[in-house]
């Protein structure tokens, strides 16, 4: 083909397209595009080609070499499946690679169907723990082999040619629930050990108890070949944060930096805004009494239809939502041996 670098856009045929490009989804656009000679063309679609950010290609690159050092993936020349790649910044500034294969295999993909633990589970098998350890997976997902005949639909495309993942790769539909899974066969019968994704925390009645499910633990790991970031991984703490909670012996906490930063938020100016603001806030809702009465006011502006219009009674509501956060209240870890009370409500559900 001829590529021309100063062309406005890059045509090809819809035959050229259903040949080589046809696993990439085609969007729909109301762009006209004018000839030389001044014909119209309406095209059938976009298909759009990745570029990484120039300042981020030594990092990516770099990881692409690490991952093939490592038998993560491995080079091939061709292949009927090419996924682009996102590269995702790390909070240490290292990069990981990401493929975008919600462009590619996922759609096509029979999605495993297994259930991730509900956050309200794991909190509420904590009672008794009077110390914390969190054991941090490394690079938990690559952890995972994929078979052979599977790898070539797990192909991405970089800027040093074409990869296969021979191991479990981000962005895959179905990776947590795969992951979940075999987590929780590792796992299986261990007291006062609880998984969620790549994090395992672990607890005990007593010091002597939690060293003794700290052990059973590292040992089933090592039996699998499983491997922890020593780093991540924390041991014998009065307090935790997990999930974006503190835990300590009283119960469950919000997250003092979460927290902060909600405080901090400015009031939103448009529906994309607020909706981030209730998704927080939700999130802790478990924390603040009669949440569904304060916002109210907010959750209105999210009716179809429903033009903007920040009122004083949406700004005392938003108000109200972030002092509630502060409050020192704390969630007790259940505990089946303590009697359990049903408070009424009244007609306003006060």
């Amino acid at each position: 083909m001829e590529l021309d670098t100063g062309a406005a856009v890059s045509l090809i045929s819809k035959d050229l397209y259903n040949m080589h490009l046809a696993h990439i989804p085609l969007h729909p656009t109301d762009i006209i595009l004018k000839t030389y000679t001044g014909e119209m063309i309406s095209p059938e679609g976009v298909v759009m080609a990745r570029v990484i950010p120039y300042t981020l290609r030594p990092k990516v690159e770099a990881e692409i070499d690490r991952l093939s050092e490592q038998g993560v993936i491995s080079p091939v020349k061709f292949s009927d499946w090419a996924t682009p790649i996102v590269p995702v910044v790390k909070k240490n500034g290292d990069v990981r690679i990401c493929g975008d294969f919600k462009v590619t295999i996922n759609p096509a993909l029979c999605v495993e169907h297994y259930p991730i633990p509900r956050i309200e589970d794991l909190f509420a098998s904590l009672s008794g723990g009077q110390h914390f350890s969190k054991i941090d997976l490394s690079n938990a997902y690559l952890q995972i082999l994929v078979e052979e005949e599977s790898r070539k639909y797990l192909t991405i495309t970089t800027s040093k040619g074409l990869f296969c993942y021979n191991r479990l790769a981000f962005g895959i539909t179905s990776a947590p629930a795969i992951f979940q899974r075999a987590m929780d066969q590792v796992l299986q019968g261990l007291p006062n050990v609880h998984c969620y994704l790549d994090d395992i925390l672990v607890t005990g009645q007593n010091h002597h108890q939690h060293l003794k499910n700290l052990d059973a633990v590292l040992e089933r790991l090592e039996e699998f070949g499983l491997r922890v970031q020593k780093g991540k991984c924390e041991f014998f703490k009065d307090s935790l944060e997990y999930l974006g909670h503190v835990i300590d012996a009283r119960g469950l906490h919000t997250s003092p930096e979460k927290v902060r930063a909600m405080v901090d938020a400015p009031a939103p100016t448009n529906v994309s805004q607020l909706r981030s603001f209730l998704g927080i806030i939700n999130y802790y809702g478990r924390f603040i009494h009669n949440l569904s009465a304060i916002l109210n006011p907010l959750n209105a502006l999210l009716c179809k239809g429903k033009q903007w219009n920040w009122s004083s009674e949406c700004a005392m509501a938003f108000e109200k939502a972030k002092e509630q956060l502060l409050s020192s209240r704390v969630l007790t870890h259940y505990d089946p041996r303590l009697p359990i009370r049903l408070v009424p409500m009244d007609k306003k559900g006060l």
